[in-house]
């Protein structure tokens, strides 16, 4: 069995076919940017392509930076992706290439990959925090994605930041932590840091530059972050939190100070004496593997049993 595994991210695309040995093949990865408004199209040109040859083609997995209603299929929030919202973009893509389509959020894909072969993959409940540009989590309770009861649990994103400044989120909440915690805000604050101080930044060095105004900024986007990692952290009680994301990733990025911050706001004794956190250690590559473990678990067991 193989399947088609897309991760469709706020900035990056990647989409490669992944095989039973969790082979990946036929991958590539494009800016978001550049398929932005015909982004089902683009999906669908693919399949098509990547289908021509393979004759052992199962289905497709798809993942997406938002909140889908588990019981219509609808995307019904994408904040960072607004062209997917309120589409069953399962049921569109089964209707133009007659492949068995599910769709999730990517942090589902990577949290089950990190399990199958990365940094969590001894761990059965892991509390799984993604960095990128938008701020997202999933939740693993003995080795199985949990969704809630509506299909939107973990959305971590989403929650209330006190020390907020009254901004509207893209979801039309208020001071979502996500406003002050993501790599959008972080964005954010460069443009407005070079309007007041003439001074460039980028993704490349919001880490690295040594400047003492805006380092104020990074404690800022620090202490937002450790908020919400320590309160998910106090109501989940995992064994291990799982920190990953293209931001996490920057070079210089503030590991010790964020888990100094977190710690700090944690309840002692428990589970602030036997947390662990760890780095997520896979690339966008082989996070494509968690969409093939996700469509094998939840769509293609169904399919075989009927």
């Amino acid at each position: 069995m193989s399947v088609i595994i897309f991760d469709i991210g706020g900035t990056k695309i990647a989409y490669g076919i992944v095989t039973e040995k969790h082979e990946v093949q036929n991958f590539n990865i494009i800016a978001t940017k550049n398929v932005y408004s015909n982004i089902l199209s683009f999906v669908v040109n693919v399949i098509r392509d990547l289908s021509f040859e393979n004759a052992d083609l199962k289905g497709i997995a798809i993942g997406i930076p938002g909140t889908i209603d588990y019981q219509s299929n609808k995307i019904i929030s994408c904040p960072n992706l607004k062209v997917l919202n309120n589409i069953n973009l399962s049921e569109l893509i089964y209707q133009k290439t007659g492949f068995p389509t599910l769709v999730s959020r990517d942090v589902n894909f990577s949290i089950l990959a990190e399990h199958a072969l990365g940094a969590v993959k001894d761990i059965r409940n892991v509390l799984g925090i993604f960095i990128g540009t938008g701020l997202g989590a999933s939740l693993l309770i003995n080795g199985k994605i949990f969704l809630g009861s509506h299909g939107v649990a973990s959305e971590l994103g989403h929650i209330y930041y006190p020390k907020g400044q009254k901004e509207i989120c893209e979801c039309g909440n208020i001071d979502c932590v996500e406003l002050y915690a993501s790599g959008k805000s972080l964005e954010k604050r460069a443009k407005m840091f070079k309007e007041k101080f003439n001074k460039n930044l980028s993704q490349d060095n919001y880490f690295t530059f040594f400047d003492e105004n805006w380092k104020k900024e990074v404690d800022s986007f620090i202490e937002a972050l450790s908020f919400s990692i320590s309160t998910f952290v106090n109501i989940i009680d995992p064994e291990v939190v799982l920190i990953g994301g293209g931001v996490s990733q920057a070079n210089g990025f503030p590991w010790n100070e964020l888990l100094e911050k977190t710690m700090q706001k944690i309840r002692k004794p428990l589970p602030y004496e036997r947390i662990k956190f760890r780095k997520a250690e896979l690339t966008y590559r082989e996070n494509l593997i968690g969409g093939y473990v996700y469509f094998k678990d939840e769509l293609f067991n169904q399919i075989e049993g009927k």
